[in-house]
């Protein structure tokens, strides 16, 4: 099978590490109820993706209409009931409630631009306030569309339905996570534009049906356009087409934003919009984070790190492209401890310049010692 457009093949042999087991206590203690959230003018359009979402959930679709509702609300609800309500419905008290360490789960629901740049999503006041997840739901307002096309524009219920699976589940085991990033593990670096494509779905549906592909990279930097609603639009797509996969349910995607000094395409001197990318991938609920440690911050790093614990399920993998020069073993030892410290992920990923099969055999065994899996 060729696939020219959807693999990223580089003359480069990769190395992986997984660092010491460390025990990590996940933020999450909320089980729901959930909370969707959407613009005032996508009023109908929310109640629409509420009511779906229910069902979806086998709950109660609930509106809050007024100010102060949501607390009261909250109290008379079960865990897969499904509350929205738009931004006029909240105040700052509600705000505070969303935000405790036991708030529900709670969903922004984006257009096409994402309401507002990606870091200013919520506002009160002066104070920014910080989403728990995001799906993209409702469709551009130029669409001529009716209300049920344009709640279900970006994924609808199922993707509602998505987050809240992955909210709930367990974090991976140490044992768990060696079998998903230790040797012998296969990832794959698409290189689409546009995931809605016929002929894209085709190439994913056969990826995720394939044994030996662990999981499939979705390249952010390659987008067409990094508006957030088209960010997550195209991550939906992404997921669809590989619902059937090897293990029986959604393969596995990691969310990358490359820059290009690290062999990708997003600019190297736009690094808080990388991050605030990376974010909003987290707040996607993606199954892997990967994260350039050269070129973000170490507050950043540590930020994204946080953001991946609050939602419990996210793995981080700290990943350095060490180009243009033949890398001895020692020095891929270094890079790659390093890698792991700066990130603190769950797993780090070396990749190094490979002149010959002799290259690849050296960055091979730096991973291969009886201290890694």
């Amino acid at each position: 099978m060729a696939l020219p457009r959807c693999l990223a093949i580089l003359a480069a042999a990769h190395a992986f590490l997984l660092p010491a087991q460390k025990a990590r206590t996940s933020l999450r203690r909320a089980t729901g109820p959930v909370v969707l959230i959407g613009e005032d003018s996508f009023g109908e359009e929310l109640a629409c993706l509420g009511q779906s979402a229910a069902t979806a959930l086998s709950g109660l679709s609930v509106a809050v209409r007024g100010k102060d509702e949501l607390r009261n609300v909250l109290k008379n609800v079960d865990a897969n009931d499904v509350v929205h309500c738009t931004d006029s419905a909240l105040t700052g008290k509600d705000w505070n409630l969303l935000e405790r360490d036991a708030c529900p789960i709670w969903v922004r629901c984006v257009n096409e631009f994402g309401n507002d740049v990606v870091k200013e999503i919520f506002r009160n006041g002066k104070r920014r306030k910080t989403c728990l997840y995001e799906v993209a739901a409702c469709a551009p307002y130029s669409a001529v569309l009716s209300i049920e096309e344009r709640a279900s524009w970006g994924g609808g219920a199922s993707s509602i339905k998505r987050i809240v699976d992955f909210h709930r589940r367990d974090r991976l085991s140490d044992d768990e996570v060696a079998l998903e990033a230790g040797l012998d593990t296969f990832f794959v670096s698409l290189t689409f534009e546009d995931y809605e494509l016929p002929e894209t779905r085709q190439v994913l549906a056969e990826l995720a049906n394939d044994a030996r592909v662990t999981a499939l990279e979705f390249r952010c930097d390659l987008l067409r356009s990094y508006n957030p609603g088209n960010v997550l639009k195209q991550l939906h797509a992404a997921r669809e087409a590989c619902q059937a996969s090897w293990r029986g349910s959604e393969a596995r995607l990691m969310f990358t934003v490359r820059s290009v000094s690290q062999a990708g395409a997003f600019r190297d001197e736009d690094v808080d919009e990388m991050a605030s990318l990376l974010e909003l991938g987290l707040r996607a609920g993606v199954d892997w984070l990967d994260v350039e440690t050269e070129t973000l911050s170490r507050k950043q790093l540590k930020k994204l790190r946080r953001m991946a614990d609050e939602r419990g399920a996210t793995l981080v993998l700290g990943s350095h492209h060490q180009l243009g020069e033949t890398t001895s073993s020692a020095r891929a030892e270094a890079l790659l401890n390093k890698c792991a410290k700066r990130s603190d992920g769950d797993a780090v990923k070396l990749v190094v310049d490979a002149a010959s099969a002799d290259d690849a055999a050296s960055a091979a065994t730096v991973a291969d010692v009886d201290s890694r899996p």
